[in-house]
């Protein structure tokens, strides 16, 4: 039902995240999205102290963390059970990554203001990465389930 009513609302309206504890979080922008993948870009930029930047790094992870979520979902669905349990196994891998490649992009910082600021900002710019590459996934079996090929 969520899925629905965020499709129908578009990315440049509202920004969705899911904070792990069964709340929704909901982040208006303040102007449309530059690109897809840019939730949270412009509160970064015009965040005035360290805690609104961390705080606005956060939203933005999370809202990323969602994309990625909703893009594995809908992938799934192209993929049979073996493939899936694959599949499934690949992304628990890929998370523990992105998480320790993270936390050691915040070492520097350790203890410091700005370590959730570049933590979240470095498992960001992962997920960015991973969303464009499960979508390329995503399009490729989209072509094949519809019957195209790559030489159309």
């Amino acid at each position: 039902m969520l899925e629905k009513i965020l499709d129908k609302l578009g990315d440049s309206l509202l920004g969705w995240a899911f904070d792990g504890a069964k709340n929704w979080i909901v982040a208006r922008w303040s102007r449309p999205l530059r690109g897809p993948l840019d939730y949270g870009v412009d509160e970064i930029d015009a965040a005035v102290c360290q805690q609104d930047m961390n705080r606005a790094q956060a939203v933005r992870r999370d809202m990323l963390n969602f994309k990625m979520r909703a893009t594995k979902s809908e992938l799934e669905n192209y993929l049979d059970t073996s493939e899936r349990k694959i599949f499934r196994a690949e992304q628990r891998a890929w998370e523990k990554l992105r998480d320790k490649k993270s936390a050691v992009a915040g070492q520097d910082w350790s203890g410091g203001s700005m370590e959730p600021f570049i933590t979240a900002g470095e498992a960001s710019k992962l997920t960015v990465e991973r969303i464009e590459e499960l979508d390329g996934r995503l399009q490729t079996r989209r072509r094949v389930y519809d019957g195209e090929s790559d030489d159309e």
